[in-house]
């Protein structure tokens, strides 16, 4: 699967430059903080690392900017960032179905690929970590909701995240 294809309108965002394969005429560019990961020897574990990347969306909706900077999040990496040891927890195929913004909690629908990490547990703490931190880097979101496929799930994976309430940044553990 192209992870650059991120839904069915066309619209792309590559992760290095925010730039967008339609015409960019009445997009507006802006500035978001995208959170991936690097390992942390002395804490042996995975630590968060926020990257200042453009983003471009329309109208100055907020729903816009919030899916712009997910769609970078979910294209990943640059090689350049690769190559200095920044990893990303996110596989692979997940797609944004739909994400809406109600009373400070965002509640993204993703496709059915969110629900498999081929690093395990730890894998879907840092999916779920990079998401959270990402979106409520936006001042109106304070708590996620994911489903997956329309429908809340109440565990993530075989070994049981739980996802089926709200996640504030508290709420995370990696």
């Amino acid at each position: 699967s192209d992870k650059n294809d991120l839904n069915k309108d066309g619209k792309v965002l590559d992760g290095e430059n925010g730039s967008q394969n339609e015409k960019n005429d009445d997009l507006v560019e802006s500035t978001a903080k995208i959170y991936f990961s690097k390992y942390d020897e002395k804490r042996n574990k995975p630590v968060l690392v926020a990257f200042s990347r453009k983003i471009k969306h329309g109208e100055q909706k907020i729903e816009n900017k919030i899916l712009a900077a997910m769609k970078v999040l979910l294209t990943g990496l640059n090689k350049a960032d690769e190559e200095k040891g920044f990893i990303t927890g996110i596989p692979e195929g997940i797609k944004i179905i739909s994400l809406q913004l109600e009373d400070n909690t965002l509640k993204i629908n993703f496709n059915a690929a969110f629900g498999y990490n081929r690093f395990g547990i730890e894998g879907f703490r840092l999916q779920l970590a990079q998401i959270v931190y990402t979106v409520t880097e936006f001042a109106d979101v304070r708590q996620v909701l994911i489903e997956i496929n329309g429908k809340k799930v109440k565990y993530l994976g075989g070994e049981g995240v739980v996802i089926d309430k709200p996640l504030r940044r508290k709420d995370i553990k990696i």
